[in-house]
């Protein structure tokens, strides 16, 4: 690799800390700019990635309400247990947003 030259960074969103990190609002953007740009490869690598972390989420709140269903109906907002599945949830629905949008353009581009 040349001295000074930037090469473009494929951005994988393989562990939940890192896409909780990442800003989805820039996950949006890339669907967009790949579906603008014809990319189906990039697409659809995103749509698996992104259903990965939800496959993860969906775990993690089977087992966060197995262990604290009773807490979770009798604590108030301010419980650390219902701060932290807030949270989550909010990330949840951010990430299931981006995952339909993604499942949306990679339908219209089967199509044109």
């Amino acid at each position: 690799m040349a001295v000074g030259v930037i090469q473009p960074m494929k951005q994988k969103f393989t562990s939940l800390t890192t896409l909780t990190n990442m800003n989805l609002n820039s996950i949006e953007s890339k669907i967009v700019t790949a579906y603008a740009l014809k990319d189906q490869k990039t697409l659809s690598d995103t749509y698996i990635e992104l259903a990965t972390e939800k496959n993860k989420l969906d775990r993690w709140f089977n087992k966060y309400i197995d262990m604290f269903d009773e807490k979770l109906s009798t604590c108030d907002k301010n419980d650390p247990i219902r701060k932290l599945y807030n949270n989550k949830f909010d990330h949840y629905t951010k990430l299931s947003r981006c995952l339909r949008i993604a499942e949306s353009y990679m339908k219209k581009e089967a199509h044109v």
